[in-house]
C-alpha cells in the first residue's frame, strides 16, 4: 500500500511546474512530513481545512 501511496505523490510532484533545482525526492518527503504532523497540529474551530490547504499549496508554488 505504501509504494502505491508514493507513487501517486511521486507522479503529482513530478507534473509540478516546481524552480528549477528544487529536489523533488526531497519536496515529496517535505510534503509527507507536512502532512503526517497536521494530526497533531491541527484544532478544529480555528482555521478551515481549505483555508489551510490553499495557504500551503500558496507556499509550496511561491518561486524563490
Amino acid at each position: 500500500d505504501r509504494d502505491r501511496y508514493e507513487a501517486i505523490f511521486r507522479r503529482v510532484i513530478n507534473a509540478l511546474d516546481l524552480p528549477r533545482g528544487v529536489d523533488r525526492s526531497l519536496f515529496r518527503l517535505a510534503l509527507f512530513g507536512a502532512l503526517n504532523w497536521t494530526r497533531v497540529w491541527y484544532r478544529p474551530g480555528r482555521r478551515e481545512p481549505d483555508a489551510i490547504a490553499r495557504d500551503v499549496v500558496a507556499m509550496l508554488r511561491t518561486r524563490a
